[in-house]
Order: structure tokens, then sequence, then C-alpha cells
């Protein structure tokens, strides 16, 4: 599972990532690269 434009979300999150036009993404899965499947860049979200 991974979702696209939303901050939070309801289910456990493995990873967050965001791509340069601020766009967010969160999956389950700890193994899925986003730069691999979307062939653009995809940088860990910070926690501030």
């Amino acid at each position: 599972m991974f979702a696209i434009g939303c901050k939070e979300s309801p289910a456990p999150v493995a990873g967050r990532m965001v791509n340069n036009r601020g766009e967010y993404l969160l999956t389950d899965q700890t193994s899925f690269d986003p730069n691999l499947e979307f062939k653009e860049e995809w940088k860990p979200l910070e926690k501030k």
C-alpha cells in the first residue's frame, strides 16, 4: 500500500517520502523504493 498527496495516515507507516514538487508518499512497505517505481527523485521526509 502507498498513498500520494497526504501528510498523515490512519494506518501504520513504514516510509514517508517527498519529491521536488512537494508531493508526499506514505507506504507500509519498507522495501518499496519510489525512486525506482516512479523514475523520479524521492527523499525521506524529515521529522521536525
